[in-house]
């Protein structure tokens, strides 16, 4: 799905990517960027009239604005699940 900005958004069974088509350089998001799953459900995705990208994942609907989404640059030691 293409956001406004021009860039490619894929869901994945092991997270998001952000794909620069210009450059062909990509960036992947996981949990440890704050989504919720790491797994995405085949074509559970909306982008609305304002912008803001919809994906359905296993835990849950998630939805953001892909201009204001940025990726952690806080490394964890380690991540916990519940």
């Amino acid at each position: 799905m293409e956001d406004n900005n021009g860039f490619i958004w894929l869901s994945t069974g092991n997270g998001l990517i952000k794909l620069n088509p210009a450059t062909r350089k990509f960036q992947r998001y996981t949990q440890t960027d704050g989504l919720p799953s790491n797994t995405f459900n085949y074509n559970a995705y909306f982008k609305d009239d304002n912008g803001t990208f919809y994906f359905g994942s296993y835990k849950g609907l998630i939805s953001f604005d892909p201009s204001s989404f940025k990726p952690n640059t806080i490394k964890a030691l380690f991540y916990l699940q519940v």
